[in-house]
């Protein structure tokens, strides 16, 4: 009888800890399992779910993302653990989960209809509303739970959504629009002799001349254009095209955007200077990056392309490299802060360097060279490394092989 009770009790602990779960709970994916115990009914991607909704005449809810992209951290933190936004969810929709990194060609679908509507890429979560019959009639990216800054909650949208089924003419209208939109076929264009100059053209108008890179904010790699015009460079020696290429590498080298402690890129910057990165490292952004780099380097021989490919790919064969196959990322939180592994703090770094017996024009050298300041770039208090000056202090290499000593005593973010 006591080991009954006994049972009983460790069971009702378990029950305690998971009050939910779902059918994400079976599926081997890290980011379907983040999911398996949220109070939103969750299905991984299947004909059971399209099943479901047909049987039961409700709409799908779609949400892709993937293990460590930050911003699904914070939708599920806002909106899927709450249970007000699970119950209308569980009520008129079937939810469904899908890993982007799992199907990457579902996310490329569902990513273009994205572009196609807002003219701009999309990102992570990415979220559709559609019919059983994979019919979109609405997509988003990030929705917060509640309406604020201009933009609708889900707790308003769903409702809304559920009564325009309602409204025959208006719902098809709505999918009709998406349909248009997903089947347009992009404009076949002849290849004509001046066709690298117009490609050169188009690009410069969207050129920062002072940072380098191709928008205000936030601000990605793109690779793939940075490799066009190297190319473009190489074929035609296009100096325009040169130009854009490696002020923008350059720039990003030297930036936050770059890990100058630990090697490698982080995914983007929320800043037009490069300065202020999301802290989430690609596997595929770090692979497309090299590549460029390796280019670059090969046209110019200089040394700090050179040490970008070397402290990229080592960086990467030390931390995500794991039984012979690599990780496809890392998170952009460490320890429940976000960058928290990358980041420091400008009087801790003051006082332990004045510690270990340097001169104050030494660490004074040091911080400045690599941007770090008493009122940081990351909120005010911390900061994150990035070049600031040509000129290297003689103390730089024990400077960083004193920070790589404080970050392994820290969580590294997967």
């Amino acid at each position: 009888m006591r080991k009954l009770f006994f049972f009983l009790f460790l069971s009702s602990l378990l029950w305690a800890e998971h009050p939910y779960t779902n059918a994400l709970i079976k599926e081997r994916s890290p980011y379907l399992q983040q999911h398996a115990h949220n109070p939103v009914n969750w299905y991984p991607w299947g004909k059971e779910a399209f099943e479901k909704a047909k049987k039961e005449n409700k709409l799908i809810f779609l949400s892709i993302g993937y293990s460590t992209c930050h911003w699904c951290h914070e939708m599920e933190a806002e909106s899927f653990t709450d249970e007000e936004v699970a119950k209308l969810l569980n009520a008129d929709f079937v939810s469904i989960k899908v890993d982007r990194e799992q199907y990457p060609q579902i996310d490329k679908k569902y990513q273009k209809i994205y572009r196609d509507v807002y003219g701009k890429r999309g990102g992570w979560p990415l979220s559709i509303f559609m019919t059983a019959d994979k019919e979109v009639f609405f997509i988003g990216t990030y929705i917060p739970k509640e309406e604020g800054y201009g933009s609708k909650g889900l707790l308003n949208l769903l409702p809304s959504f559920v009564s325009l089924t309602k409204e025959s003419s208006a719902f098809q209208k709505a999918i009709e629009q998406y349909k248009n939109i997903a089947t347009q076929k992009t404009l076949q264009t002849k290849l004509s002799s001046n066709i690298m100059q117009r490609v050169v053209k188009k690009i410069e108008k969207e050129f920062d001349r002072t940072h380098g890179g191709f928008a205000k904010r936030p601000k990605f790699p793109e690779s793939s254009k940075l490799a066009l015009l190297l190319d473009i460079y190489r074929l035609d020696g296009n100096q325009r095209a040169f130009f854009m290429a490696e002020q923008t590498l350059k720039k990003m080298a030297q930036g936050g955007l770059y890990d100058q402690i630990g090697g490698g890129f982080f995914r983007y910057t929320t800043d037009e200077a490069w300065q202020i990165p999301h802290f989430e490292k690609m596997l595929y952004t770090n692979a497309e990056l090299i590549t460029v780099y390796v280019t670059l380097y090969e046209m110019t021989g200089e040394k700090l392309y050179k040490k970008v490919i070397d402290e990229s790919i080592a960086q990467m064969e030390k931390n995500y490299m794991q039984e012979g196959v690599y990780l496809s990322a890392s998170d952009a939180d460490s320890d429940g802060e976000e960058g928290g592994y990358f980041i420091y703090d400008y009087t801790k770094l003051k006082r332990a360097l004045k510690e270990k017996g340097w001169k104050p024009k030494e660490i004074e050298e040091v911080l400045a060279y690599m941007g770090i300041e008493e009122d940081g770039n990351i909120d005010g208090e911390f900061s994150q490394p990035h070049i600031t000056s040509e000129r290297v202090p003689v103390k730089l290499e024990a400077f960083k092989a004193y920070l790589k000593a404080l970050s392994a005593k820290r969580t590294f973010p997967f």
